[in-house]
């Protein structure tokens, strides 16, 4: 997933999945759009994106982190919201930008790290990434697995 298009997910776009007539449950999926290759039939650019045409997989800690965003923002709404996240981020409207995203991240890093070292829980910290930063562009790695 391109950092847009988690920017880009509205509230309810990882329904649960329903049993099928075995009782099997299906694996959680993700509807968005995509804005990158978005174009209409004379091969204009769409800027608003077009549905994906294949969801994503999610692992459960994905829809974990989706649920909780849900229930900050109402129905139909984005979950990553400037009005909801971007109180520190500035001026603005629509989603985070990916910049204030990244420093969302890491400030949650460093919150639960504190967390972790005040609970006296030093094997639940977060260790330093090897590669860097996390930013929005390694959603495009650990959104399915």
């Amino acid at each position: 997933m391109r950092p847009g298009e988690v920017l880009g997910l509205r509230h309810g776009c990882c329904p649960d999945p329903e049993p099928d007539a075995s009782g099997h449950i299906a694996r959680h999926l993700i509807y968005g759009h995509e804005y990158k290759n978005a174009t209409d039939e004379h091969g204009n650019h769409h800027s608003a994106g077009r549905e994906h045409d294949v969801p994503w997989v999610a692992i459960t800690p994905v829809v974990n982190a989706i649920r909780v965003l849900e229930r900050m923002v109402e129905p139909g709404e984005l979950p990553f919201s400037h009005d909801v996240h971007g109180a520190m981020a500035g001026p603005g409207t629509g989603s985070l930008r990916s910049p204030a995203l990244r420093t969302r991240i890491e400030d949650f890093v460093t919150w639960a790290n504190a967390e972790a070292t005040r609970h006296g829980l030093p094997n639940e910290m977060i260790p330093p990434d090897p590669h860097g930063a996390v930013g929005a562009r390694r959603f495009r790695r650990i959104v399915s697995a």
